[in-house]
């Protein structure tokens, strides 16, 4: 469960000497970095353009290279540019080439406080990460605090049956939340449903239309997919059950950095006329999540079902369930009470399908 967190140093900030326009910095090297730049490792110094090109996504900016390290910064520079941080070099100025509105806790917590959220939250923005689940999956958790991780880019960002989640720099919102159940209660059926109702809800609040839910955990907008949900649960019978909630909501993603992505899609910015901060969307979506857990909590997916009847992406289509056995056709009825997605097939069975391990497809 340890998370790789592309942060090569831990930065300590104890000192901030200005170098040739750079800000210096003690760092506490980890394992990491010291097998990939091991002539760091040995001198053991301060490099501000480390800590510089690590934090460049946090602002704008334009740093030096210093000379004497140059072939170091360039390979780290490279490094960053590969997992997609939009990076060039101009002459002796490294440059950030995004306009994006970089995400921020401050403004994130205030804005889920503005929806009377009175639970202690802790709120972490991370700027490259692997996964923002893992980061929670292997964090210590306080169980009074509600604990929440986005990052600005993911390296291994991952959907449901381990699709890879297409997660480019500044883009989208990538983020997790940590969630303690009772250990003395199973988790009631339906978390993922219901918390799709509530990024639907969330959604319909911001002002885009045609907003579906599709089973399980997809929501859609006019038929192309806009977010999605991984839950994860972690788990000691005796002490706790904390569910780690994933969500990937698409926001202002170039047709390019969605290229590669293999089914339609959409993203926020799309559907408004009016402009609106990726702060203020996380903010929203964040409260509208704390809001359904705490109902889901206490009364099931049973108050989230009228929502998801009346927005279900599949109900009344046909199509095809695939698993690893094979596939059938089908037309698809809706969900039952507790969640399960209703069909029928060819021989007018009706089944029942409660797990998410199958994939869908629409005629």
């Amino acid at each position: 469960n340890k998370t790789s967190v592309v942060s090569f140093c831990t930065l300590k900030p104890k000192m901030s000497t200005k170098v040739d326009g750079l800000k210096l910095y003690d760092l506490k090297f980890n394992k990491e970095l010291e097998e990939r730049y091991p002539a760091l490792a040995e001198k053991r110094v301060s490099m501000g353009l480390v800590q510089e090109l690590q934090n460049v996504i946090s602002y704008v900016g334009r740093f030096n290279l210093i000379e004497a390290e140059r072939d170091m910064q360039l390979l780290i520079l490279n490094d960053l540019k590969a997992l997609g941080v939009p990076l060039t070099l101009s002459g002796e100025m490294v440059v950030l080439n995004a306009q994006c509105e970089f995400l921020n806790s401050v403004l994130i917590k205030e804005k889920v406080r503005s929806f009377n959220i009175d639970q202690d939250l802790e709120v972490e923005v991370i700027n490259i990460v692997d996964s923002t689940n893992n980061v929670l999956i292997s964090s210590k958790f306080n169980s009074s605090k509600i604990r929440v991780c986005l990052a600005e880019l993911q390296t291994a960002g991952r959907g449901r049956r381990g699709k890879f989640w297409q997660s480019p720099c500044g883009a989208n919102i990538y983020m997790s939340l940590k969630w303690r159940f009772n250990p003395k209660k199973l988790i009631p059926n339906g978390l993922s449903l219901a918390l799709g109702v509530a990024i639907h809800e969330a959604l319909i609040d911001l002002g885009i239309e045609d907003v579906k839910v599709k089973w399980p955990n997809d929501i859609m907008v006019n038929k192309m997919k806009i977010a999605g949900i991984l839950i994860e649960v972690v788990a000691d019978t005796s002490k706790y059950s904390d569910a780690i909630i994933g969500v990937g909501l698409n926001f202002d993603m170039s047709r390019q950095l969605g290229s590669s992505i293999d089914q339609p899609w959409t993203d926020i910015c799309s559907h408004l006329s009016k402009k609106i901060g990726r702060n203020d969307v996380a903010g929203i979506l964040i409260a509208y999540i704390i809001q359904a857990l705490k109902t889901f909590e206490r009364e099931g997916f049973h108050p989230f079902f009228s929502i998801w009847d009346k927005c279900d992406f599949l109900k009344g289509k046909t199509g095809k369930v695939v698993k690893s056995d094979g596939q059938s056709n089908v037309k698809f009825e809706g969900i039952s009470t507790d969640g399960a997605l209703i069909v029928v097939n060819d021989s007018k069975e009706r089944q029942l399908i409660h797990s998410g391990e199958v994939s869908l497809k629409i005629e």
